[in-house]
């Protein structure tokens, strides 16, 4: 049975990692790709992000809808509610994180 897995968050890998031996621990299961809703683009142990690094790992395609960088500038960029949801100093920590965290 080919298996494509769907996450909600990739951060550091370890629940997709989990998620795929637990499938090929149960069934005979081809794992085709990986989906994850938001990427948080955290370096990996290699340097790259996590995606690029479970990509390299699992030879499967793992893709992301949507990066944290997309959310944030987005949400510095517009109005949710007559809100801005992301100003100029949420937007400085969030890359101050990545600077420190994210991938190069």
């Amino acid at each position: 049975m080919r298996v494509v897995l769907v996450d909600d968050v990739i951060t550091s890998g370890t629940s997709v990692r989990e998620a795929i031996a637990l499938l090929q621990d149960t069934a005979r299961v081809q794992i085709s790709g990986v989906v994850v809703a938001v990427d948080r683009q955290e370096r990996g142990h290699s340097g790259l992000t996590m995606v690029a690094e479970l990509t390299r790992e699992l030879s499967v395609p793992v893709r992301p809808i949507v990066t944290i960088r997309e959310i944030v500038s987005y949400l510095h960029d517009h109005d949710v509610s007559g809100r801005r949801l992301v100003d100029d100093t949420r937007l400085a920590a969030v890359e101050a994180h990545l600077a420190e965290h994210g991938a190069r």
